[in-house]
């Protein structure tokens, strides 16, 4: 006889998820007894993020983790306008667009037309309280290891909203260990360096980088332009 088990998500959305012993499906689940993950015959898996209160953040399919360095962005026309290899999300009822665009079309450097390499845009175009617009992307870490973030930021029509770009750790039941935040504004600002040094905490596996605009009150709106991301995890 197969049993319910109920999760409420933050973000808005139900998940309803129906448990049989017959169905080759593995549910694992932490010490606490949330759900983390379910695996299905397709080899296919979801797996869920809490926050400090046990509220459930977000629940997606696992991704896999990438290369230890991430030098800038790359144009990848199939990934409806994140940067390749990097995973878009829009929280519901939200509304936002997701872009690559040549740098040259929106920043001239000094001396001299800019070089045309591709930059990532994210629009929030309205959004709840609390929702928002962002990309991810996940590296494999070390406990205690050193890692470094540098990039170009600039962000324009900010209202009621917060550009940030975030960390955050997890364990390998991938639970959130910590985040840090590196980069996070309210206001509309011009290009600046972000350069930023972080450590990952002790039994830390995997560190995902966010780059997302956040609503800090009712129908928040932005743009982000992240111009040469570099993220270094030393092998």
């Amino acid at each position: 006889m197969s049993k319910k088990k109920t999760l409420f998500i933050m973000m808005g959305s139900l998940l309803l998820f129906q448990v049989s012993s017959a169905s080759g499906q593995i549910y694992k689940y932490d010490e606490l007894d949330r759900l983390t993950s379910v695996k299905y015959d397709t080899k296919d898996e979801m797996v869920y993020e809490y926050d400090a209160a046990g509220n459930i953040l977000q629940a997606q399919p696992k991704v896999s983790v990438g290369n230890q360095k991430i030098k800038t962005f790359t144009a990848d026309q199939e990934n409806g306008g994140a940067a390749k290899e990097w995973n878009s999300f829009l929280s519901p009822n939200a509304k936002g667009t997701f872009d690559i665009v040549p740098l040259s079309k929106i920043r001239d450097e000094p001396g001299g037309k800019a070089e045309d390499r591709p930059v990532q845009k994210l629009e929030l175009e309205s959004s709840p309280n609390q929702k928002g617009i962002s990309i991810f992307r996940d590296l494999q870490v070390k406990e205690e290891q050193g890692q470094s973030l540098s990039a170009n930021v600039k962000t324009e029509n900010m209202e009621h909203a917060i550009a940030q770009i975030v960390v955050n750790f997890y364990d390998e039941t991938n639970k959130l260990l910590s985040f840090k935040t590196l980069y996070d504004t309210g206001k509309a600002n011009d290009w600046e360096r972000v350069e930023a040094d972080y450590t990952s905490p002790r039994k830390a596996v995997k560190a995902r980088i966010h780059l997302q605009i956040i609503a800090d009150g009712d129908d928040g709106k932005g743009v982000l332009l992240v111009d040469q991301a570099k993220i270094n995890t030393p092998s």
